[in-house]
């Protein structure tokens, strides 16, 4: 059999692999609530910017008002089509989640095999497409596994570069669109430049690195051009150079940078003990694991799969010291830590000749039907199943039901209630919005960037000097005459003689029943009496 049919061969169990684990999570969401649904309020985020974008209202929130409030444009457009066909979003955004998910692990497998046995490159594909938690992302209607992909894909085309000096148009290309994805790929687009820009070549007898100034000049050069409109439009919309949610996502959170690393490297481990211990170790050991390579002849992982994770972990710990929604944000790195821990298990495998260590007959046929290396496969797999099934009914089903209980109906609650045009004040703005069909006024500053400032000022979650800032700013927004919040977020502000309840949205958690303990998950629509509220006091 030739390699190239070897080659079809094992794409084909990749993409099957990940279509069937997407269709047991979206047939149990079927299954659970009769039609689709998704368990992120952020991804109705996307889909506001996608309907208006769709109706001609070109990256509009709030009617008429452009605004670079979405941290991944490029998702956004690929929604758009959702509403030209009349096709329901959440389903549109499953088709495009898994497609992306099956192409992550298609170019993870092409990757690999450049330096471990097609096998292990097989193996390790197979894992990232049937990773719990990459499946829980890339259908939750975010732009998780876009990313995913154009960054594993960028780091391969970035890679034959490197080696081969082909390609660099669409290496260009990748980069660019991984930055209208998410905005951490300006920092994955230089640490691919600086991968590329230092070189080790043999020099008596020695290893020495040189810096090549050619390839990475061309390329930064393009993408520079290719990525121009979107720091201006950003701009443009509210004078900075990033979209609103890169800075209202990013408020304290009470870790620091080592309470961070541990956490985000807990979640590899807790992803596949096996793979995410094996991953840590290709990253603590890697001058071990490369010395390995050389010595039983084997091909070294290049650098960019140890550099970029290393890099943003590093950069998000010192930054952002918060890990959201089962560490969405991280996502995107499961198939570098893959890619690492499955060259680290070959070279293993390959230096101690562990393959064939292990050895079982079956009676007359007196052949090797079992060996270590299909016994590691087949414990590996059968830890992302469970994984896979525990994030499904741990996380993923619940989190659907707790954006239809909350978000969802209190969207339809203001809808039915607030009269036309007027405006709502909104700590959750993806599904009231959408659902809702009002003008909203955005406490965390994502629509309203007027708020970033008090945001990084004081704070959010809980801040009682926030909550007073925002009651002299609500003074001033005589559009606003009603607020839907989760109350115990904004301490020092709820004053019911103020804001008056109205209707409340609850969601079950799991396992508690006693009232107290689910108000955290109860959001209240308000109704603001203006009256009571002071004079607008304009800052000098």
């Amino acid at each position: 059999m030739s390699d190239s049919r070897i080659k079809v061969r094992n794409l084909a169990i990749v993409v099957l692999v990940s279509l069937g684990f997407s269709l047991i999570y979206v047939f149990s969401v079927y299954q659970t609530f009769g039609e689709p649904g998704l368990p992120l309020d952020d991804a109705w985020i996307h889909l506001v910017f996608a309907r208006n974008t769709a109706h001609g209202d070109l990256f509009a929130y709030n009617p008429h008002k452009f605004i670079m409030g979405t941290t991944s444009p490029l998702w956004v457009l690929l929604m758009v089509p959702a509403y030209w066909l009349d096709v329901r979003p959440e389903a549109w955004a499953y088709f495009w989640g898994w497609l992306f998910l099956a192409l992550s692990g298609v170019v993870t497998y092409i990757f690999a095999r450049r330096f471990m046995s097609e096998k292990f490159a097989v193996w390790g594909a197979v894992l990232v497409v049937s990773a719990g938690r990459l499946l829980y992302g890339s259908l939750s209607g975010m732009e998780v596994a876009l990313a995913t992909f154009l960054w594993i894909l960028s780091a391969y085309l970035i890679w034959r570069v490197k080696t081969l000096g082909k390609g660099l148009f669409w290496t260009v290309c990748a980069l660019a669109a991984a930055v209208y994805t998410r905005p951490e790929s300006y920092l994955f687009a230089a640490v691919c430049l600086v991968y590329l820009l230092f070189d080790r070549v043999k020099s008596d007898g020695t290893d020495v690195f040189v810096m090549k100034f050619k390839y990475p000049l061309i390329i930064g050069i393009m993408f520079s051009l290719f990525v121009l409109p979107y720091p201006i439009l950003c701009y443009i919309s509210h004078g900075r150079l990033f979209p609103t949610t890169f800075y209202a996502k990013r408020y304290a959170s009470g870790l620091n940078f080592s309470e961070y690393i541990i956490d985000a490297i807990g979640w590899f481990i807790g992803d596949n003990l096996i793979w995410g211990l094996l991953g840590l170790l290709a990253i603590v050991l890697s001058f071990l694991g490369h010395r390995f390579a050389r010595e039983a002849n084997l091909k070294v992982a290049p650098t960019i799969v140890f550099l970029w994770p290393v890099t943003f972990l590093v950069a998000e710990g010192a930054t952002v010291t918060a890990v959201w929604h089962n560490a969405r944000y991280i996502m995107p790195l499961i198939p570098f830590w893959i890619l690492l821990a499955f060259w680290f298990a070959y070279i293993l495998f390959e230096r101690f000749k562990l393959d064939k260590s292990i050895v079982i007959s079956l009676g007359r046929f007196g052949k090797r039907t079992i060996t270590l290396s299909l016994i590691f496969f087949l414990l590996t797999f059968g830890l992302n199943f469970e994984r896979a099934k525990r994030f499904l009914v741990g996380s993923y089903l619940p989190d659907i039901g707790g954006i239809r209980d909350i978000n969802i109906a209190m969207g339809e609650i203001i809808k039915r209630v607030v009269p036309p045009n007027v405006t709502v004040a909104v700590n959750d703005i993806g599904a009231i919005t959408y659902f809702g069909e009002h003008p909203i006024f955005d406490l965390i500053g994502i629509a309203s960037p007027e708020v970033l400032p008090i945001v990084e000022e004081t704070g959010y979650l809980g801040g009682h000097i926030y909550g007073e800032r925002m009651m002299d700013v609500l003074k001033c927004k005589p559009e606003v005459g009603y607020m839907a919040v989760f109350p115990h977020w904004f301490p020092g502000m709820m004053d019911d003689r103020v804001f008056e309840p109205l209707y409340h949205s609850m969601g079950i958690v799991v396992g508690r029943t006693d009232l107290s303990e689910r108000r955290i998950n109860m959001q209240i629509l308000y109704k603001i009496h203006r009256e009571l509220l002071g004079p607008c006091k304009k800052a000098d």
